[in-house]
């Protein structure tokens, strides 16, 4: 999957560093532009995304810790007790 990703940010950069339409591009390197156009939208960073947030919510007992993670693909985590942000985040991938 790698291999993928990395072909299409080949073919990204290479168009952008080019200065030729993507149209032209494509057509000189056999791909269809839908595709091309798919995989910049799917290759892109989204500048707005989260990619870590930690949700902190005092639990019943005083002292005592809840920390929900909610990961953007849905995914959610709820640990008890202190946890640093920086082991969180190492959790996290981040």
């Amino acid at each position: 999957m790698k291999s993928k990703s990395a072909f299409w940010h080949r073919q990204i950069d290479g168009q952008a560093k080019s200065g030729m339409s993507i149209k032209s591009c494509c057509a000189a390197s056999r791909i269809s532009t839908e595709t091309f156009q798919y995989s910049k939208r799917k290759l892109r960073p989204l500048p707005d995304q989260v990619v870590f947030e930690e949700v902190v919510r005092p639990g019943e007992v005083i002292g005592y810790r809840v920390v929900h993670l909610r990961f953007p693909s849905g995914v959610e985590m709820w640990l008890d007790g202190d946890h640093e942000a920086a082991f969180l985040r190492a959790l996290a991938g981040c």
